[in-house]
C-alpha cells in the first residue's frame, strides 16, 4: 500500500480516536455536572433553615448563632476570624429535630465592603435550586443599635431585595439604649420599609430568634 494512503489512515484514526476522547470528556463532565445538582438539590431539602449572618465587628453574630445552638448567652467570646464560614447545628433535642445551616461572615467595618459580592455567591445559577434556596435562605444584617447607622442596614436590604433573599435587620443591645433611641431607630427602619427585630441578647431569646427566622423564609 502505497505511503500517502498509510498516513492517511493513520490520520484517520487518529482524529477518530481524538474525537472519541473529547465526547467521553464532555459525558464526565455532563455526568458531573448532573451529580452536583442532585447534591445541591438535596442539601437544600435536608435543612429547615439556612441564615446568613453578616455585619459590623462585634455586633453579636457570634452570640446569636451560640444562642441559636442552644449555648445561652456568653458575655466574653472570640469574634469570628475567618472571612467566611459554615456551620450546621440541630434545633432542639433528639435525632430527628431539625438541622439548620447558618454562614458567619467576619465583621465589616469598611463602607467600600457593602459592595462585596461573595456573599451571594450562595445563590445557584440553577434555577430549580435556586427557587429552593430563596425558601429557605434568610440573611440577617445584625447592628449594635448604640452603633446604629442606617446606611449600611440599607445597602444590605437593597442588595438581599435585588436577589430575592428574605431580609431582617437585627438590633442587639437593646438594654444599653434609651427608649427614645429604640424608637427612633423602629422609625427610621420601618419608614425606609427594612423589617427589624431589637433584641437583648442577656436575655437569651432563643424562642424569639428561631421564630422570627422561620416566619421570614420566603417572605
Amino acid at each position: 500500500m502505497p505511503l500517502p494512503f498509510i498516513l492517511g489512515g493513520i490520520a484517520l484514526l487518529g482524529a477518530i480516536w481524538g474525537g472519541k476522547k473529547i465526547y467521553d470528556h464532555l459525558d464526565e463532565k455532563a455526568e458531573a455536572e448532573r451529580q452536583e445538582r442532585d447534591r445541591d438539590r438535596r442539601a437544600w431539602e435536608y435543612y429547615q433553615a439556612v441564615v446568613l449572618l453578616q455585619g459590623k465587628t462585634g455586633v453579636g453574630k457570634d452570640t446569636i448563632l451560640q444562642i441559636l445552638e442552644g449555648k445561652g448567652f456568653v458575655g466574653e467570646h472570640k469574634s469570628t476570624a475567618q472571612a467566611w464560614s459554615e456551620k450546621d447545628i440541630r434545633i432542639g433535642e433528639g435525632l430527628f429535630t431539625p438541622q439548620w445551616k447558618l454562614f458567619n461572615t467576619a465583621g465589616r467595618d469598611d463602607a467600600s465592603d457593602n459592595k462585596s459580592k461573595k456573599r451571594l455567591t450562595l445563590l445557584n445559577k440553577d434555577e430549580e435550586i435556586k427557587n429552593r434556596q430563596l425558601k429557605k435562605l434568610v440573611w440577617l444584617y445584625v447592628f449594635d443599635m448604640q452603633k446604629y447607622d442606617k446606611d449600611y442596614i440599607k445597602a444590605d436590604y437593597d442588595e438581599a431585595k435585588a436577589q430575592g433573599i428574605a431580609f431582617r435587620a437585627v438590633g442587639t443591645h437593646l438594654d444599653k439604649v434609651s427608649k427614645e433611641q429604640a424608637e427612633q431607630i423602629e422609625k427610621e427602619l420601618k419608614e425606609a420599609k427594612i423589617p427589624y427585630y431589637p433584641y437583648d441578647m442577656t436575655q437569651n431569646p432563643q424562642e424569639e430568634l428561631r421564630e422570627m427566622i422561620l416566619a421570614a423564609q420566603g417572605a
